[in-house]
C-alpha cells in the first residue's frame, strides 16, 4: 500500500486549493485591514549598505542608497563618494571634526538628516565640518583605531570625538581578535595601506542592485509573521526565569570578576592609548565619550537582574 503511484492530477488540485485558500485569505485580510497600513511588515532592507574591509573591518559602499524598514522606522540611508554618511566634503570648512564610533554614530535607523554628525554639523556654521566615520555590523575600539589610522586620519580632523558604547563595544573587542585586528597578547595585526590604497579600495566598491520588497507586501506574508512573533514571545516567557537571552548584558555589569570581559576592556585601554597618540601626532585633539546604554539607565532591569540571579550589579 505503501508504494501505490500517488496521481499527478492530485497534487495539482491541492496545490490549486492552497493558492486558492490563500488568495481567499489574502482578499479578506486586505479588506479587514484596508485602513490599517502597520497589519504589513515593515522588516525589510533592500539592498546591503556595509561590505568588508580589509583594513577595519566594515565600511559603508560609495555612491549608497539603501532602504531600510522595520516596524519602528522607515528610512534611507544615503552615503557620499567615499563611504560617509552625508554629503560630500565642504571645500571652504577650515575646522573639522571627526566622529568615531559604532552604529549610535552611523544612525542605525534613522536618515541622514536625522543622524548626530548632520545635527551637530547644521549648527556649527559653514566653516567646520562635521564627517561620520561611525559605522554599525559589530564596530568595537580598535575597529575604530583601525579606521582612524588607515582613513579618517588623512581627512586632517582637528577634533576626534571618540563614543565609547559599554554593553556591545566590549564583546565587539573580543570578536577583534578573531577578526584578524589584535592578538591574544594585545599586539595590533590590523593591516594599514597609504591613503591612495585606502581610498582606492573604497571608490572600487560597487553596491549591489535592490531587490523586490513584493513578499513583505502581502498580508499573509504579515499574518503569518505575526504570528511567529506571537509564539516566539510565548515561548520566551515560558522559559524567561530559566534562561537569559541577554546573559552578556548581566556579565558587562556585574561586580564579579570576568576574564574574558577584562580582555574586551584592556583592547579598549590599549586601543584609546594608541588612539590617543596618533591623534597627537596629527595636531588634533581626542574627546572621548561614554554612552549610557538604554541597560544601564534602566532602575527596573538592574533591581530585576539582581533579584533573578541574586547578583549585585554596577550599572557604573
Amino acid at each position: 500500500m505503501f508504494n501505490k503511484k500517488i496521481d499527478p492530477r492530485n497534487l495539482i488540485l491541492m496545490l490549486f486549493s492552497i493558492l486558492f485558500s490563500l488568495g481567499v485569505l489574502e482578499v479578506a485580510l486586505r479588506i479587514v485591514f484596508a485602513n490599517n497600513q502597520s497589519f504589513l511588515i515593515h522588516s525589510y532592507l533592500d539592498r546591503p549598505y556595509l561590505y568588508n574591509t580589509k583594513y577595519w573591518k566594515v565600511w559603508h559602499y560609495p555612491n549608497s542608497e539603501s532602504k531600510h524598514r522595520k516596524d519602528c522606522f522607515d528610512v534611507v540611508y544615503k552615503t557620499n563618494s567615499l563611504g560617509l554618511r552625508g554629503a560630500e566634503l565642504k571645500i571652504d570648512a577650515t575646522y573639522r571634526i571627526a566622529l568615531l564610533g559604532d552604529s549610535f554614530v552611523e544612525g542605525f535607523g534613522v536618515n541622514n538628516n536625522q543622524t548626530f554628525s548632520h545635527l551637530l554639523d547644521s549648527i556649527s556654521g559653514k566653516d567646520i565640518e562635521v564627517l561620520n566615520f561611525g559605522t554599525s555590523g559589530g564596530f568595537g575600539t580598535v575597529n575604530e583605531l583601525a579606521l582612524y589610522e588607515n582613513f579618517a586620519r588623512h581627512f586632517s580632523p582637528d577634533l576626534v570625538i571618540l563614543f565609547y558604547l559599554n554593553y556591545n563595544d566590549v564583546q565587539d573587542n573580543i570578536n577583534s581578535i578573531s577578526d584578524g585586528l589584535i592578538s591574544k597578547s594585545l599586539e595590533f595585526t590590523y593591516p594599514t595601506g597609504t591613503k591612495e590604497e585606502v581610498f582606492a579600495e573604497i571608490k572600487a566598491q560597487t553596491q549591489p542592485k535592490p531587490t523586490s520588497a513584493i513578499i513583505s507586501s502581502f498580508y499573509v506574508t504579515s499574518l503569518a509573521n505575526k504570528g511567529l512573533r506571537v509564539f516566539k514571545l510565548f515561548i520566551q516567557s515560558a522559559v524567561n526565569m530559566k534562561a537569559d537571552f541577554q546573559s552578556g548584558l548581566t556579565e558587562i555589569y556585574s561586580t564579579e570578576a570576568n576574564d574574558q570581559l577584562q580582555i574586551g576592556y584592556d583592547i579598549a585601554k590599549k586601543s584609546i592609548e594608541r588612539l590617543n597618540k596618533l591623534v597627537s601626532k596629527d595636531s588634533a585633539n581626542l574627546v572621548l565619550v561614554n554612552l549610557s546604554d538604554p541597560y544601564q539607565i534602566d532602575k527596573n532591569w538592574i533591581s530585576a537582574t539582581e533579584f533573578k540571579y541574586d547578583l549585585k550589579l554596577d550599572p557604573e
